[in-house]
């Protein structure tokens, strides 16, 4: 299977599983996409406009970074289990704004358009949201000794902010107390720190509804459990408390491999220890129940890389 026609439209193959659990949510996954190739969604409409969405901005990733695009595998050859639909998925990452499209009487990109306007809407409806922020990740690395250390992110998105710059990666001397030494300019800093935009989508099956006023006591509670030093978790929620306790409710889940199969973290030497918390939220204006989230602490062992994130969905 090759790229159809136009050079700019990629076309890979689906796999949409029926819900096997009692969240009820379709899963999707791209079985040529190794990082950000998986989506959830309450009906099979859905979950077939999320693909787009969600094949749409990996291969916009793909472009944007000079990534050479997966071959796609044969329908044939894809591994299915019972009741599993494999469909073809057509996407581009422009809007079909080709010269090509145009001399076609526009009809083309007027399609692609507005089938990406109505996959963002539909998606956004569902319980993953196609349009999130990755709002201040930050990375610490407490090696056991002074250590040479290179950092690299794969992101499906596009980065916004970083300190120190990114550039082809972070190449930092890292001491036991977490300080740094950023290899490009010699300073000194506490952390690694990033932002990007992304419209992977984050899942809401689980989670917490927490009045605005005790959302701060909430996260020290939770981030503490996780793992969290107290001067970590003061400063996630130094940085997240006013964005969060003005709101009358919110809805808060801590992202697994939604967030980590999307921002894929390379590190040299390897840390024996990882810990990734990356916090979702929605504003509320009323209650709305959720089955609790189950959270597991951590245990710091060796060479320990600890990060903290988090986004604001918005409906």
């Amino acid at each position: 299977m090759k790229m159809i026609e136009s050079p700019r439209q990629y076309v890979y193959p689906a796999v949409f599983t029926p819900a096997r659990d009692e969240s009820g949510l379709w899963r999707v996954r791209f079985p040529d996409l190794a990082k950000g190739g998986q989506v959830n969604a309450y009906t099979l409409e859905e979950a077939m406009l999320c693909a787009y969405g969600i094949l749409k901005a990996h291969v916009l990733h793909l472009e944007q970074n000079k990534y050479p695009a997966p071959a796609p595998t044969p329908c044939g050859n894809v591994s299915i289990e019972d009741g599993d639909i494999v469909q073809l998925v057509v996407a581009s990452p422009d809007n079909g704004d080709s010269g090509k499209d145009r001399n076609q009487g526009g009809s083309a990109a007027s399609r692609v358009k507005t089938f990406l306007v109505v996959v963002l809407f539909i998606c956004l409806l569902a319980a993953a949201s196609l349009s999130s922020s990755s709002s201040k990740p930050v990375i610490y690395l407490y090696p056991e000794t002074v250590t040479e250390v290179s950092v690299r992110l794969d992101y499906n998105g596009a980065l916004s902010h970083t300190w120190p710059p990114y550039e082809d990666g972070w190449k930092v001397t890292a001491r036991p107390d977490g300080t740094l030494v950023n290899h490009a300019d010699g300073r000194e800093y506490s952390y690694l720190f990033w932002e990007g935009e992304t419209e992977v989508p984050f899942d809401f099956s689980s989670g917490f509804v927490v009045k605005g006023s005790e959302t701060g006591e909430f996260l020290r509670e939770k981030l503490a459990f996780m793992g969290l030093t107290p001067r970590e978790y003061n400063e996630f929620i130094v940085y997240w408390l006013p964005l969060m306790e003005g709101n009358a409710y919110n809805l808060i889940s801590f992202q697994g491999a939604a967030y980590t199969d999307n921002a894929v973290l390379t590190v040299e030497p390897q840390p024996d220890s990882v810990l990734r918390v990356y916090m979702t939220f929605k504003a509320l204006s009323s209650p709305t129940t959720v089955p609790p989230q189950e959270l597991k602490p951590f245990e710091r062992k060796g060479f320990t890389l600890v990060e903290w994130g988090g986004g604001e969905v918005k409906n």
